[in-house]
């Protein structure tokens, strides 16, 4: 069985994966190799759809967009910035070259919704008709 690490990116599209073989191996694998793989089930977590002969492989407990990028620059949260009431207004990170940024709240969702925080979890809550955005700091 493969068991999938993340996803690469070329502009829009998913154009590969990498997976880690049973042995703890990586590899890189084109996105029809990919389709092969999951159709004979020897990925983990992935299901194969044909759809009037369109093939689709879906992640089964998660959502595609929720896969690391892979060959985009990945960001680790370190601590968080407060404003002068005591309200977070953002987020210093750590990249993967080791530098240090100071980003804001609203810049660390959407890289954490495309996946490119290592160690937070996002969605939303729905509260009384309202829907909240939801970011969770894992590990801390």
């Amino acid at each position: 069985m493969y068991k999938v690490i993340g996803k690469y990116i070329n502009g829009v599209e998913i154009s590969g994966f990498g997976v880690e073989d049973e042995e703890g191996k990586f590899l890189k694998i084109k996105f029809s190799d990919f389709i092969a793989l999951v159709k004979r089930g020897v990925v983990e977590g992935f299901k194969y759809i044909n759809i009037e002969g369109q093939e689709y492989v879906l992640p089964k407990n998660r959502l595609m967009s929720q896969l690391p990028t892979l060959n985009k620059e990945q960001y680790e949260i370190e601590d968080r910035v407060f404003d002068s009431e005591g309200k977070v207004i953002g987020y210093i990170v750590i990249t993967d070259e080791g530098k240090r940024l100071k980003l804001s709240k609203a810049k660390i969702w959407e890289l954490a919704f495309e996946g490119l925080v290592k160690n937070v979890r996002v969605g939303y809550d729905k509260r009384e008709g309202e829907r909240l955005r939801r970011l969770i700091v894992v590990g801390e």
